[in-house]
């Protein structure tokens, strides 16, 4: 389980603009669509209280099967200068969307619908996430000995000290061979 936080809500100081009800976006309930007339080129735009680091923006698109959306995500450490992260302005995007990228300091996130399937020229987004990294979980390696070659032979751990041979569940790689 992930220790992630949603640093993007009313209730830890972000602000969100733009379009028709864009607090929906950071009320942390997924009742109720933000909406941007997209054909307009309207953007939400999503404050942060002070830069953060950040690696994952969520976002929660109209969720029935015969409606999609395209969009595109891009975040900025100053609020002014902003760096594309997810450009889905192909394909047929709906319901939970998860963007993965590079940790970075994060002060705005900028949403762009480039497209929405239905007739009403609406781009509708529920909530918005932006997410810290989880906690880094220390790994204490003891005294294990690792020898790893990147020649015609790779060998696994050697579990113990003292260059010992490895327990026989670990066995020596070659090429072609299988685990």
């Amino acid at each position: 389980q992930e220790d992630r936080r949603n640093v993007a809500l009313a209730s830890a100081g972000a602000t969100a603009a733009g379009g028709a009800s864009p607090e929906r976006l950071i009320d942390g309930k997924t009742d109720a669509y933000a909406t941007t007339a997209w054909q307009s080129g309207q953007q939400f735009l999503v404050t942060l209280p002070k830069p953060l680091q950040v690696d994952m923006v969520r976002l929660l698109l109209w969720q029935t099967a015969d409606r999609f959306s395209r969009y595109k995500v891009e975040v900025s450490s100053d609020g002014t200068t902003f760096f594309t992260v997810a450009d889905r302005t192909q394909g047929y995007h709906c319901g939970w969307q998860t963007l993965a990228f590079p940790k970075q300091e994060v002060k705005a996130v900028r949403l762009t619908g480039t497209f929405d399937s239905s007739s009403d020229g609406r781009f509708n987004v529920a909530e918005l996430e932006v997410l810290t990294p989880p906690t880094p979980i220390p790994l204490a390696l003891g005294n294990a000995l690792y020898e790893l070659t990147a020649t015609e032979k790779t060998y696994l751990p050697l579990c113990q000290a003292g260059n010992q041979p490895p327990p026989p569940q670990l066995r020596r790689m070659t090429p072609g061979s299988r685990l």
